[in-house]
């Protein structure tokens, strides 16, 4: 996974929330709203016994107080190759992930 690949995904991330976090640590104090994400998979499709096309990606949480929240929703339309994977809600926070694809 390359550093503008990263590099890339942050600058979106950035247009959507006040906070974007990367691989944050467990001694990060977050603010909300925000998105953290860090690199989650490979994709790798085959065709001839050859790979042909990779696609990295990476998960997104969007975590916010409050349960209205549209940036989930922006970030989907605004990133051609993203889809929703999950949803919680932990200590009154809204967790969305998504995983988005390069």
């Amino acid at each position: 996974m390359s550093e503008s690949e990263r590099l890339k995904v942050s600058e979106y991330l950035h247009t959507l929330a006040p906070n974007v976090y990367f691989q944050p640590s467990e001694n990060t104090t977050l603010k909300y709203p925000c998105i953290t994400y860090e690199p989650n998979d490979i994709l790798r499709m085959d065709a001839d016994n050859l790979g042909y096309i990779m696609y990295t990606s990476y998960q997104c949480t969007v975590i916010t107080s409050d349960k209205t929240s549209d940036i989930p929703e922006k970030l989907l339309a605004g990133w051609q190759q993203s889809d929703w994977s999950t949803y919680f809600v932990t200590d009154n926070l809204y967790h969305t992930v998504l995983i988005l694809y390069i």
